[in-house]
């Protein structure tokens, strides 16, 4: 009998070069055939670097071509299509055991839920709809998934917060929000002569304004200033 020989083994944390990924393309009809459909995610031929990165995933982070695939497709629909995303999520996955396409399907589901919430932040602020930051993406996703609150009452905490602090600041407007959600205020019915009250005192004293004067905001300015 002839001695069993091994595979050399991968190496781990190290990119494949021009050799390497040839050498697996030409051995593994899985690895070329994702390839094949991640050209079609990106619409053109991939870079040499990205081959390697992809190869890398498989290879040496261990996902499986069909998570591999859907990953690319994440990336995608994230508008990151970079090499840098691709290695970084691909580690994130596999941590959190991310590692079937179930699993990675109800990843790119809450991924959708996210942006869905921050296009209709955008639209009832009337906010330029740009790339949202992770801590603005997760107010958005509070506001309408969690707390329920519809394009009016967003408008209303947005003309709210530009007419007290002059600009937009999402962390001012999820202040009155979270005023709003926790006095059960969710209509602009409701809002209109509620009194909400101002979560604590401030160290400083406040100056009582008439009550009838309708610029005075649902919770207390100088504490969040001061915050």
């Amino acid at each position: 009998t002839q001695p069993i020989t091994e595979s050399p083994a991968i190496i781990r944390n190290e990119h494949p070069d021009r050799a390497e990924v040839a050498r697996r393309i030409s051995e593994s009809e899985e690895i070329a055939h994702v390839l094949r459909q991640s050209e079609s995610v990106y619409g053109r031929t991939l870079k040499p670097a990205e081959m390697s990165s992809i190869i890398y995933i498989m290879d040496s982070l261990g996902l499986k071509a069909s998570v591999t695939l859907m990953l690319v497709q994440y990336a995608n629909a994230e508008g990151k299509l970079s090499t840098s995303f691709l290695e970084s999520t691909a580690v994130r996955w596999a941590n959190e055991g991310i590692a079937s396409v179930s699993a990675a399907e109800k990843e790119m589901q809450a991924a959708d839920i996210r942006r869905s919430a921050w296009k209709i932040v955008c639209r009832a602020m009337g906010i330029e709809n740009r790339r949202p930051s992770k801590k603005e993406e997760e107010a958005a996703t509070r506001w309408i998934n969690e707390w329920a609150f519809s394009d009016k009452m967003l408008r209303r905490a947005y003309d709210e917060c530009v007419d007290h602090s002059g600009k937009l600041s999402i962390p001012y407007i999820n202040t009155i929000l979270e005023n709003w959600h926790k006095a059960g205020i969710d209509t602009p019915e409701k809002l209109e002569g509620a009194a909400v009250s101002t979560p604590t005192k401030t160290a400083n004293p406040v100056k009582k304004k008439n009550p009838a004067t309708s610029d005075n905001p649902s919770f207390d300015i100088n504490l969040f200033e001061q915050m």
